[in-house]
């Protein structure tokens, strides 16, 4: 019957659709089977950003376009975090300024070792004024330095992210940037702190002074005896101000402490046997990263630098949501075939998974949205 259809022109066309339509049949099945496909539940909705809830292109550098937006935003808080530190130290580095030409000659007049006699606020107001002298701050080079350093870095960034491709910042970089704003702050209040108390002990310290002088020929006056209850409540400020100082400092050094044990066995938690096993394929170091999907394609970027896997790139491509979908796309990360050393040997496509595959993807996905930050903060994930 076929050789006679195929000797009638309509016969063969009809032998060739059905041929066609078969092989396409067939090969479809043999791609969904290997797992080339995503299923039909995944691919009925487009790959939706994080960030922006827009639909990705199917496109060359689609991949790119995903990730730019985590970079941007990277970059600004950096940049935010930068400016505050300046104008911190900006206002330290002044307060510096101010102590040197306003402060410092005290000392060399010898103010604070003059006699104390038995005027026991005049003594109180040396004493403090002494301890003022005695605190242990960041010094003026130290502060300039911190601020060139600053300056430094923020040109750095602002150059980054004008690149018509910008890059995450190593996490060297964002560390030193938290230690500088940390530095910054530190140091602004503790030298504004200081100044203002030296300015108020230094202006009691002289009326009263001044005040002396009179006292054996000029009778005490009403003006007199409210400038000694001047100073005598500035004194007590000040002590007070210490004392409350004191336990604060008191108070934060438990709770820093506190803290550093509650993040110490946060972090011991998540070097256990089970957990490591688990994150393998993210924690490994190498030469590239996910950089996003191409309609159905994964695909990755070459890096310089050996670094374990970004989480921002894995969130980014949607594989720490709690669905199928980011449970796919996770397997499709660890799984990968640019990556060398630790990864899964699992069909992307998850109807095809046993209970034990199930339960390995959902139990890294959880361990990378508990503990993925910290691992961060100590090196073992990059930003």
């Amino acid at each position: 019957m076929i050789p006679a259809m195929l000797r009638n022109p309509i016969g063969s066309l009809v032998c060739i659709v059905i041929v066609l339509v078969v092989s396409t049949t067939f090969l479809s099945l043999i791609r969904e089977r290997l797992g080339y496909g995503l299923p039909s539940s995944s691919v009925r909705q487009p790959y939706q950003n994080q960030v922006s809830g827009v639909a990705a292109p199917a496109q060359e550098n689609s991949e790119y376009a995903m990730l730019s937006s985590d970079v941007q935003k990277q970059q600004l808080e950096a940049l935010s975090q930068l400016n505050q530190a300046a104008e911190d130290a900006a206002v330290a580095l002044k307060c510096c300024k101010d102590w040197a030409s306003e402060i410092d000659p005290i000392r060399e007049h010898s103010l604070i070792d003059s006699p104390r006699g038995a005027d026991t606020t005049s003594d109180k107001l040396y004493t403090l004024l002494a301890e003022e002298f005695g605190q242990d701050r960041l010094g003026m080079e130290q502060i300039a330095q911190t601020s060139a350093r600053i300056e430094l870095l923020r040109k750095e960034v602002e150059t980054a992210s004008e690149q018509a491709r910008p890059s995450q910042l190593p996490l060297s970089k964002i560390a030193e940037i938290g230690r500088l704003k940390s530095t910054s702050s530190t140091a602004k209040l503790e030298w504004t702190a200081a100044i203002k108390n030296a300015r108020s002990l230094v202006h009691s310290i002289k009326r009263r002074s001044s005040q002396s002088l009179l006292e054996s020929a000029v009778p005490s006056t009403v003006e007199e005896r409210m400038k000694d209850e001047e100073a005598k409540r500035l004194v007590a400020q000040l002590e007070r101000q210490k004392e409350e100082e004191a336990a604060a400092r008191t108070a934060q050094t438990a709770l820093d402490a506190e803290r550093r044990l509650a993040d110490e066995e946060f972090y011991q938690e998540s070097q256990s046997t089970e957990v490591q096993a688990a994150l393998a394929p993210f924690t490994s170091a190498r030469h590239v990263q996910p950089a996003g999907m191409a309609g159905v394609t994964l695909r990755f970027r070459k890096t310089p630098e050996q670094q374990p896997m970004s989480l921002a790139s894995i969130a980014a491509l949607g594989a720490l949501e709690e669905s199928e979908l980011g449970l796919e796309r996770l397997a499709t990360i660890a799984g990968h075939h640019e990556l060398d050393g630790p990864k899964w040997s699992i069909n992307r496509n998850s109807k095809y998974w046993s209970d034990d595959q199930f339960e390995m993807v959902s139990r890294a996905q959880q361990a990378l949205k508990t503990y993925g930050r910290l691992l961060v903060e100590r090196g073992q994930l990059s930003n």
